[in-house]
């Protein structure tokens, strides 16, 4: 149908921009806000997603649930899933959907 379609075109125009803001992340940078602390925002996500986020060596760090029919963007607070800072340098993403997989 023209429906399923449409949302098709739609999951994929969503996937090809889902971007990560700041890149690069800069800690002493104006982006950082004081109220919400250091943190980065996943942008043009689907309505529901995972986000696993590891370390460039393959190590897991934490998985971010994005659930929201409204909002596109889901915000890491630069911690692992125990709560701790994580160290400077590289990190990767993989991003999970029902409708896609995303490197």
């Amino acid at each position: 149908s023209t429906l399923d379609r449409s949302s098709a075109a739609s999951d994929v125009y969503k996937r090809q921009n889902v971007s990560v803001v700041p890149n690069p992340y800069i800690i002493s940078s104006r982006f950082n806000e004081s109220t919400n602390g250091n943190r980065i925002r996943f942008t043009n996500l689907p309505q529901q997603c995972s986000i696993n986020i590891y370390t460039i060596s393959g190590e897991f760090v934490k998985t971010i649930n994005h659930d929201d029919s409204f909002k596109g963007s889901s915000f890491w607070d630069l911690k692992n899933s125990s709560g701790r800072a994580v160290a400077p340098g590289l990190y990767i993403y993989t991003l999970h959907s029902i409708q896609f997989f995303y490197l």
